[in-house]
């Protein structure tokens, strides 16, 4: 089964877990494993820069395991521009040479 990173600001949703579990199901119905940054609950004993490394770590993780990067990239916090963090996501991925679907 192939697997399926999905990069977007839905993590920030103030249903971002079932939002996630959504995504994964949609994934699932196609034959993919959806991978969602918050599949992994961040230690609760790490906070500010500790849980920010963390977290880039496990994403940075999942995106290597990823045969394929799947990005929501319409604008956030902005008029025109995506999430930040899904722009790096995207980066990161093409530097890996996986194939990314916007």
């Amino acid at each position: 089964m192939q697997t399926i990173y999905l990069a977007g600001p839905g993590v920030f949703r103030p249903d971002a877990t079932a939002w996630g579990q959504a995504l994964q199901a949609a994934c699932a119905e196609q034959g993919l494993c959806g991978l969602y940054p918050l599949d992994q609950a961040c230690p609760a004993d790490l906070h500010g820069p500790a849980a920010a490394a963390w977290i880039f770590q496990q994403n940075c993780a999942l995106i290597q395991q990823a045969d394929a990067v799947l990005a929501d990239v319409r604008a956030f916090r902005s008029q025109s521009e995506p999430d930040s963090g899904t722009a790096f996501e995207i980066g990161y991925a093409h530097a890996l040479g996986k194939p990314i679907y916007l």
